[in-house]
């Protein structure tokens, strides 16, 4: 059996092209962009898509750090 090695960094403007691939290739992230967490109901429905997308982008380009990535060696996995 393998081990898998995982490390973790914060999501900062210089990692959003890694939160940004990680969420583009899966279906239902890149429709919610974790945005559930930190907009009301409304307003995350509203966004759904490209919205939640600008307003996570919004978020960490800000320096609000939304959460941490995984990654397996240099690919973002989580």
């Amino acid at each position: 059996m393998s081990e898998t090695s995982f490390t973790f960094a914060p999501a900062t403007p210089e990692r959003w092209d890694d939160l940004e691939n990680l969420f583009r290739d899966s279906s239902y992230p890149q429709r919610c962009w974790c945005a559930y967490g930190y907009l009301p109901n409304k307003d995350f429905k509203a966004g759904w898509g490209e919205g939640n997308r600008v307003e996570l982008h919004s978020r960490v380009t800000s320096g609000r750090v939304p959460g941490l990535l995984a990654y397996e060696g240099d690919v973002p996995v989580g």
